[in-house]
């Protein structure tokens, strides 16, 4: 059977309810708040063990990341950001390699812009969410550490889509 399959950054708690109790004039927050690093896509459950092992061998420092400001993506994604982009690129470079050699995936076409989807909106941004947006920088909701990055499957429903943890991949190498 294929799952629908990513990797991402868990997001703390105390920051996901930061941004769920944002007060913008859109549909509500989709509580499903991560930070996608490599979306993998249909994979046959069979190759989970030798996707898992690819992604245990990573050596990858555990760092800092702040989620900072929204922002909005055509046609309609209304997201958080974060700062230092640089830390969460390398890692899902390094993600996106591994898979690459272990797997032969193939690489990602679009550059890689560290986010976190907040919404999806079914008509184009009012006037008074454009403004939100606009005054949303400079704006942090959190600082966090990055100790690990997780495998998720992705279930996709009529009420939106429901993420399973299938594995926590530990981050052990330290900075410096």
């Amino acid at each position: 059977m294929a799952l629908r399959l990513f990797t991402a950054l868990t997001v703390p708690r105390q920051i996901k309810d930061r941004l769920l109790s944002l007060d913008l004039p859109c549909p509500k927050i989709c509580p499903n708040i991560h930070l996608t690093l490599k979306f993998i896509g249909q994979t046959d459950e069979q190759l989970i063990p030798a996707l898992s092992r690819t992604l245990a061998a990573i050596d990858s420092p555990k760092f800092e990341l702040t989620v900072a400001g929204l922002g909005l993506f055509k046609p309609g994604i209304l997201w958080a950001g974060v700062k230092d982009k640089s830390s969460v690129r390398d890692l899902q470079q390094k993600i996106g390699a591994s898979l690459r050699q272990a797997l032969k995936m193939p690489e990602d076409k679009k550059s890689y812009f560290p986010h976190i989807t907040l919404v999806r909106l079914k008509a184009p941004p009012s006037p008074d969410l454009l403004a939100a947006v606009s005054g949303s920088a400079g704006r942090d909701y959190g600082t966090f550490s990055v100790d690990s990055f997780c495998l998720f499957k992705s279930d996709l429903e009529p009420t939106g889509a429901v993420h399973t943890l299938i594995k926590s991949f530990p981050l052990t190498a330290e900075t410096g």
